[in-house]
């Protein structure tokens, strides 16, 4: 089982691009072999380069936090993009990948 908090911020950089970074406080607990306290971050960018045209990145975990290290078992990377594109109003086209990654 695994307890998330997370302290989050964002600024806009210009008038089409925001960017933002999440520090997270993770509890994980697995039955009958305790629990560990782990810290890791996110981070995100929101483009707008044309008012129809959005696309976003977003990447969990890129440190690759270890959970434990007995084991070799890591928290996953997982790194998300997006584009919507609004060819006419009531018209949109939108397209998603996440690839997750637990390498050890």
């Amino acid at each position: 089982m695994k307890k998330k908090i997370g302290l989050s911020y964002a600024i806009k950089l210009a008038k089409f691009i925001s960017i933002g970074m999440q520090l997270d406080y993770i509890n994980a607990t697995i039955q009958g072999y305790g629990a560990r306290n782990l810290v890791t971050f996110e981070l995100g960018i929101f483009t707008r380069p044309i008012p129809e045209l959005s696309i976003a990145l977003h990447v969990y975990n890129p440190a690759k936090i270890v959970i434990d290290k007995a084991t070799g078992e890591k928290l996953p990377t997982v790194l998300r993009a997006g584009v919507t594109y609004e060819a006419i109003k009531r018209f949109l086209f939108q397209f998603k990948s996440i690839k997750t990654s637990q390498k050890n």
